[in-house]
């Protein structure tokens, strides 16, 4: 985000990287500009009975407004960025009731803030 969402997007994009975030709004377009969560499914080892189970993932992120209205010139203006516990919790929500197994929230808020977030945050693993 340091470098803007544009360039951040387009670098993901050349190196087949994955973005999400679940707490900011694209003014403009009323919606999210990037994936709120992903989910991937991970194979399993060999069991006993020779099937094989997986394991489904679910990532969500939350940052804090200073990335977006401080280190984007026209941040404030063109995005919203939302209650961080809040749209971790409906992350939460979502991608249990997609059956995941563990969830995942990137916190980009800093240590204090972020070990508060996975305490007060039912369903978080990680």
């Amino acid at each position: 985000m340091r470098s803007g969402p544009d360039r951040l997007s387009a670098f993901a994009r050349e190196h087949r990287l994955p973005l999400v975030c679940s707490n900011v709004i694209d003014r403009a377009a009323g919606r999210h500009p990037l994936p709120r969560e992903i989910v991937r499914d991970l194979e399993g080892v060999e069991t006993a009975s020779g099937s094989r189970g997986f394991v489904r993932v679910g990532v969500a992120s939350v940052v804090l407004p200073a990335f977006v209205y401080r280190l984007e010139p026209a941040g404030a203006a063109r995005y919203e960025v939302t209650d961080q516990r809040l749209a971790a919790l409906e992350s939460v929500e979502r991608l249990r009731s997609r059956g995941c197994h563990l969830v995942v929230v990137l916190s980009h808020l800093g240590w204090r803030e972020s070990l508060a977030l996975a305490r007060e945050v039912p369903g978080i693993d990680i």
